[in-house]
């Protein structure tokens, strides 16, 4: 009888070793936001990057700026909007920053075309707009530009944290390779947009900084970046866009935006 119970508890004890096992197994990786699972993704939200001059005696890119508020208030959380001001051979711009020119070369020189404003670039160099005639001719062609976009999905997650000190804020963010492919040459931009008001000017760019190149970043791997930290004016109404881009920043393939708290 007392080897019988042995032989009962031995079994038992086997058993719940077995039930343990099975348990402590890795959960299916089927969520497709987890950066483990090799079918993960997110939604892609499209980087609408418009260069323009508002201090000309002309209105073509008040026009366009018109338009895009438009479009990104019809489709809500799927776009994205920087203004880059710069200067052009006749006329300064008074939010010019020489970053935003910098930027611009880049985009110009990948079209091998002629500078000129207003000039938007729809997820980096995958779409040009140039000029407008019309509120409404801007609207039709920006709108017909991005709904192959729409419905499109990214391979990448940005994970942002933005904080504030007095006149100071820190940037960081950590980044994630999804899917089941690697990818080379990234790198990682912040820029820092004021809403000056309601109208024109609600994602002026005011500051511009690249990470250090990422040579490679496998699927499942995050990468972790710090950014300087950004002195800013009081009562700024502020924004940090985080937009993961090729090398030379000329494919855009995911953009997170956050407020400044």
């Amino acid at each position: 009888m007392l080897r019988l119970l042995s032989i009962f508890r031995f079994v038992t004890v086997i058993c719940v070793a077995i039930v343990y096992l099975i348990a402590c197994k890795d959960i299916p990786r089927d969520n497709v936001l987890d950066p483990k699972n090799p079918d993960s993704y997110r939604a892609q939200v499209i980087s609408l990057e418009a260069f323009v001059n508002t201090e000309n005696s002309q209105d073509y890119n008040e026009y366009m700026l018109s338009a895009l508020q438009t479009i990104v208030n019809r489709y809500p959380g799927k776009l994205i909007l920087l203004q880059y001001h710069r200067n052009t051979s006749s006329d300064t711009d008074s939010f010019a920053i020489p970053e935003n020119e910098s930027l611009y070369e880049q985009y110009v020189n990948k079209f091998d075309a002629l500078k000129g404003v207003p000039d938007v670039f729809i997820n980096g160099s995958v779409d040009r707009i140039k000029g407008a005639s019309s509120i409404e001719n801007a609207i039709e062609r920006v709108d017909s530009a991005i709904q192959p976009l729409l419905i499109e999905n990214t391979f990448f997650t940005i994970e942002p944290t933005v904080t504030r000190s007095n006149s100071k804020i820190s940037i960081a963010t950590i980044i994630a390779r999804l899917g089941s492919e690697s990818i080379s040459d990234i790198i990682v931009r912040v820029t820092v947009t004021e809403q000056i008001d309601s109208g024109l000017y609600t994602r002026v760019v005011r500051h511009m900084e690249n990470s250090n190149l990422i040579p490679r970043l496998q699927p499942g791997e995050q990468k972790e970046i710090k950014f300087s930290d950004v002195t800013i004016e009081s009562g700024a109404n502020l924004q940090v866009i985080f937009t993961v881009t090729s090398n030379q920043s000329l494919i855009v393939y995911q953009s997170v935006e956050v407020a400044v708290p």
